[in-house]
Formats: C-alpha cells, sequence, structure tokens
C-alpha cells in the first residue's frame, strides 16, 4: 500500500500543470484529482464532489470545484476562477459590481422584512381590538350588580333563592374542604352571569376570558351553571350556582 500511494501522488502531481496569474502554484482540474487520503484508501469519490470553493466570492460562486491544488489543499470554482483570471483593473471592477449587487439584494431584503413586520403588527393590532371590542361587548351582559353585587346579595346569613360559590383547591388540601359563600340571587338567570362573571373576569389569577382554560362547562340539572379550570399544577377553581 505504500507504494500505491507513493503511485497515485506522483500521478495526482502530474495533473498540476495548469498555471495562473493569481495563485503562485499550478492547479488541476478538480474532476480528476481524487479525494483526500484520510477519507479512506477505497473512497472512489473525486475531489469536485467532496471539496468546495475556498475563494468564495458572493453571488457568483458555485461552491462546485472546477481547479484545484492537492499539495495546498486549494479549490477554486469556474464563476471564481473567471473572475481571478481578469486583468487587475476589470477584477476590481467585477468586485465592485457584485458588491453594489450585493448590496441593492439586502436592501430589498431588508425594505421586504420592514414591510412583512408592518403587515404583521397592523395584523396584530387589528386582532387585539377586535379582541378588545369583543370582550367590551361581552361585558355590556353583566349589570353593575353582577359584577359588583350589593351588600343585600352578599349577606350569606340572609341568602336569596340562588347561590353563587366557589372553590380553591390543590393537591395537597382537603378535598372535603366547603365551597366559598359568594353570593345570591332572586332570579336563576342572575346567579348564571355571576358564575360566568367570576370565572371568566373575576379570578383568582386575574385572567382574560381568552385565556383561561375551562375544563368543565356544564349546567347541573339543565339549570345551574358550573365552571372548572385546572392549571398545570393541578390547582383547580371552580365556581358554580345552586338552590
Amino acid at each position: 500500500t505504500p507504494l500505491l500511494g507513493v503511485k497515485a501522488d506522483a500521478e495526482a502531481k502530474a495533473l498540476h500543470f495548469h498555471s495562473v496569474s493569481f495563485f503562485p502554484y499550478p492547479l488541476a482540474d478538480s474532476r480528476l484529482l481524487r479525494i483526500p487520503r484520510n477519507f479512506g484508501p477505497y473512497d472512489k469519490r473525486k475531489r469536485v464532489d467532496t471539496a468546495t470553493c475556498d475563494v468564495d466570492h458572493p453571488l457568483v460562486c458555485s461552491k462546485r470545484p472546477y481547479r484545484s491544488s492537492e499539495p495546498r489543499d486549494y479549490d477554486i470554482c469556474k464563476a471564481c476562477f473567471d473572475i481571478e483570471s481578469l486583468p487587475e483593473q476589470k477584477r476590481t471592477q467585477k468586485l465592485l459590481d457584485i458588491d453594489k449587487r450585493r448590496s441593492e439584494i439586502l436592501l430589498e431584503r431588508r425594505r421586504q422584512w420592514e414591510k412583512q413586520r408592518r403587515e404583521e403588527e397592523a395584523c396584530w393590532r387589528k386582532e387585539e381590538e377586535e379582541r378588545e371590542l369583543a370582550h367590551q361587548k361581552d361585558l355590556l351582559r353583566f349589570t353593575k350588580n353582577i359584577k359588583e353585587p350589593s351588600k343585600a346579595h352578599t349577606d350569606e346569613n340572609n341568602r336569596k333563592k340562588f347561590t353563587v360559590w366557589t372553590k380553591e383547591t390543590h393537591p395537597k388540601c382537603d378535598m372535603r374542604e366547603p365551597a366559598e359563600f359568594d353570593s345570591s340571587f332572586e332570579s336563576l338567570k342572575e346567579a348564571n352571569l355571576r358564575v360566568e362573571y367570576l370565572f371568566y373576569y373575576d379570578n383568582p389569577w386575574k385572567e382574560e376570558k381568552d385565556d383561561v382554560y375551562t375544563k368543565d362547562d356544564q349546567l347541573v340539572n339543565n339549570e345551574f351553571r358550573f365552571l372548572m379550570t385546572e392549571d398545570d399544577y393541578r390547582q383547580t377553581y371552580t365556581v358554580s350556582a345552586m338552590p
């Protein structure tokens, strides 16, 4: 195998006969050169399939090697080769043109990004406005006495026909602990509205309606509103009405 390596080195050296002005060593056709030996002696791929251009002029570089120097581990693609082969004045102008084009592309991308950002912000603001409008419209269903019950409705010793109660639990508390009295009303409609208001708009976490996770929402006996939520720590908050 050492002899095969020496032979392969001699064959590769013979392929390096392309002299160029921009590189001090002769180059070879990348399609004819083997893959670097550290890939393994049985890897039959060519350098053109594994290496990438070292010059890498923006916008024009194709990455795929056209000429290479195996001893110097140097590769250059066809587009970059053509530019580097130009007389110095033309090469400089070509690179200036490329840089100008690159700046124009980056500027256009920036404009497009700014336009997209403005459109997304406008869409977000519109959604927020619509959400707030729906929020305010929904709140109109609740009268002042539903949102802030009077003393007559919060007197636990003189309850009216329908009672609204709340209960907060967590995994370590006694589940048999009784619910807390909130208020009472003469009509079932008012009691159910109070349940909804407490749950969605006056909950312990001060969450807005759209952000409240409703685990259970039902009418007990087809009459009494029952609402429950549960957080990631299995803490629950329940509001309901009862006779």
